[in-house]
C-alpha cells in the first residue's frame, strides 16, 4: 500500500546494498562502503571495521512466501497503533520506552502517595471521633 508505518533513524544515510550475517548478527552495507552490525531490535547500529560477513544471495521467493507476506503487509490499523504507543516507538525509537517507564514509575508514586495521604486523613478522623 506504500504507507509509512514506523521510522527508524540510521547512523548513515544511503541505500542498503547488501545484507549478511557475522557471528550470528545481522550486517548491512550502505552504498557499498560502510558496514554496520545490527542489534536484535534493529535500533542499535555499530560500525563494523573488521570481520567478513557472509552476504545473502539474491533469490526469487517462493509463491507461498510472497502470498504470506502480502497477507501480513496490511495497512496501519488500531491494534498496530496501540502496540506502537505501548512500545514507545511513537514518541522516540530509542528513548520512548525509557520515557514510558519513567511515566509509569511516576504514576505508581502518585497513586501510592495519594493512598498514603488518604490513609492519614482517615486515621486522623478516627482519632478525633475517639476523643
Amino acid at each position: 500500500n506504500g504507507r509509512v508505518v514506523d521510522r527508524v533513524g540510521a547512523p548513515a544515510a544511503g541505500t542498503i546494498t547488501r545484507l549478511g550475517r557475522l557471528d550470528g548478527q545481522a550486517v548491512i552495507e550502505i552504498q557499498g562502503q560502510d558496514r554496520y552490525r545490527i542489534g536484535g531490535d534493529w535500533l542499535e547500529w555499530q560500525y563494523l571495521d573488521d570481520g567478513t560477513p557472509v552476504w545473502a544471495q539474491r533469490a526469487q521467493a517462493a509463491p507461498e512466501t510472497l502470498a504470506r507476506f502480502a497477507d501480513e503487509a496490511r495497512p496501519l490499523d488500531l491494534e498496530r497503533l496501540v502496540l506502537a504507543i505501548h512500545r514507545g516507538s511513537v514518541i522516540h525509537p530509542r528513548w520512548g520506552p525509557y520515557l514510558l517507564d519513567a511515566v509509569a514509575i511516576g504514576m505508581l508514586l502518585l497513586g501510592g502517595s495519594g493512598l498514603w495521604i488518604w490513609w492519614g486523613r482517615r486515621r486522623r478522623g478516627r482519632d478525633r471521633v475517639a476523643r
